[in-house]
């Protein structure tokens, strides 16, 4: 399933400015994003990096809790694979960008707030 920048953007509420920071290689990364197929998305994954990094257990809930927001909704999907894509794949000048992606709109709910971690 293709989602284009734009049409991301727009189903998340964001404008094109707002996506100036992931617009370079979202064609590349389109070629390994699979909808509901986002590894570091599925709950045991999630659980168990928690415990990796030994999280106590209210923070280890909040993640899991923001899971929710994720399901069935591919555009969020689409830019959270993109944003790993960049962090681990990117060059050093769009991982130096990070700083710059903008914050989900509120309207997305108090998940919103954990969308990058």
């Amino acid at each position: 399933m293709h989602h284009d920048l734009n049409k991301v953007l727009a189903a998340l509420g964001l404008n094109d400015e707002a996506g100036a920071a992931w617009r370079q290689n979202w064609a590349l990364s389109e070629k390994s994003f699979v909808p509901d197929g986002v590894f570091f998305l599925n709950a045991d994954f999630a659980a168990k990096a928690c415990q990796t990094l030994k999280m106590t257990d209210e923070i280890k809930a909040a993640f899991l809790e923001a899971l929710s927001m994720f399901k069935d909704n591919y555009p969020l999907q689409r830019l959270a694979w993109h944003c790993h894509f960049l962090a681990f794949h990117g060059t050093e000048e769009q991982t130096g960008n990070i700083g710059l992606w903008p914050m989900l709109p509120g309207q997305k709910g108090k998940a919103a707030d954990m969308f990058y971690a």
